[in-house]
């Protein structure tokens, strides 16, 4: 076991974003990030993407989405980066934030997943219009992607019944998807 925090703390340290605490306590090792040294001291999108990882497991959001748009400023077109921040910041219900990472997303990798991804944003936001055009983008990529299909469906429904309270998607989407947990583990939205 103390192996395995001497090797993640190795690879922590060739990265140039921890440094480590002895606490006298439990006389263990545990792995802090410092300040803001090690947005300073990165050197690829990669690094700035990794790091952005450990401050979401720190559950500091704001340098985590510091960490992916400093990797987006060095490549702005680094896949990881843009899914990392943009299920952040819809995790976040920053959905604006999250709609402009999504966009930036599907001009690079236009997938049936990241199409359906910036729908459910766009349904978040009660955008009904940019919604179903996301879907059926989606759809076009992949005719047998059932989140795609399921959201269709379920804006379809929305909008043809003339509820358009977030509350009524949030609830029939919260009853046809796996628990949210999973969800977040896995950085999907659906």
């Amino acid at each position: 076991m103390h192996l395995t925090y001497i090797v993640i703390f190795s690879s922590l340290l060739a990265l140039g974003c921890a440094h480590q605490i002895r606490d006298e306590k439990q006389a263990s090792f545990q792995i802090k990030p410092t300040t803001n040294i090690e947005l300073v001291s990165a050197s690829s999108a990669a690094d700035y993407d990794q790091i952005g990882l450990n401050y979401e497991r720190l559950n500091n959001t704001d340098m985590a989405v510091v960490a992916y748009q400093k990797a987006l400023h060095l490549e702005p077109q680094h896949i990881a980066s843009l899914q990392h921040l943009s299920a952040l910041l819809m995790r976040h219900n920053r959905t604006d934030e999250a709609i402009a990472a999504l966009e930036q997303l599907v001009s690079v990798e236009p997938s049936a997943k990241n199409y359906n991804n910036l729908g459910f944003a766009y349904m978040q936001k009660q955008d009904y219009a940019h919604a179903e055009k996301a879907l059926h983008d989606a759809i076009a990529v992949d005719g047998q992607y059932l989140k795609a299909q399921n959201n269709l469906a379920l804006l379809e429904m929305s909008v043809a019944a003339g509820k358009n309270e977030p509350q009524v998607i949030a609830q029939a989407s919260a009853a046809s998807q796996p628990p949210p947990a999973t969800l977040q583990q896995k950085g999907k939205y659906l």
